[in-house]
């Protein structure tokens, strides 16, 4: 699979004008095997949900819910949800319970992967030594593929399991181009 040209990441409905997207650039990253990349970037503007908060446990209390289209969500879902729009098919991946989501924890059923993301997956999985670090969002369309990272703008960063995970991808052929930090704030 490969990921889709600088052009077309631009294109999303992520970065239209409902996103309020207020500035596009890239991060530097030094990655675990040394290399410095510039991983494409957006900080972006989210409405905070302010209706009535589904019941979920603790553990998931503290994330927030964002506002998007009367839903309440979380940002990995948000940018999710843009995707889906613009034609993508993904999921979030729950790291800490190792499952794929299309919508909250417990709330949603967890699912599968497709056989060709799930094949991609897989690889740099492998070459990562476990799931450790994957990005948020991995979604797929034809023979596309793509990571994103929601990043609370001034409470979060990229750790290191993140870089090794981008590290192990690009060795595997995933390109520099799939992958997007989505830093995000409360408008």
């Amino acid at each position: 699979m490969s990921a889709p040209n600088s052009e077309r990441f631009g294109d999303w409905v992520l970065f239209g004008p409902d996103a309020n997207v207020q500035i596009e650039g890239t991060l530097s990253l030094i990655l675990p095997s040394g290399r410095k990349v510039e991983v494409k970037r957006r900080l972006m503007g989210f409405e905070e949900w302010t209706g009535a908060k589904p019941k979920l446990p603790g553990i998931w209390s503290s994330k927030g819910y964002l506002n998007h289209d009367g839903e309440p969500l979380f940002a990995e879902l948000v940018i999710l949800r843009m995707l889906e729009k613009d034609g993508w098919e993904g999921v979030w991946v729950n790291n800490f319970k190792r499952q794929f989501l299309k919508g909250l924890p417990q709330i949603t059923q967890p699912c599968g992967l497709p056989d060709a993301p799930r094949a991609v997956f897989h690889e740099i999985e492998r070459k990562n030594r476990g799931r450790r670090g994957c990005w948020d969002v991995f979604a797929w369309r034809k023979n596309e593929v793509a990571f994103a990272e929601a990043k609370r703008m001034e409470k979060d960063h990229i750790r290191e399991s993140q870089r090794a995970w981008l590290d192990a991808a690009l060795k595997v052929g995933v390109p520099l181009s799939a992958f997007l930090i989505v830093e995000w704030k409360l408008m």
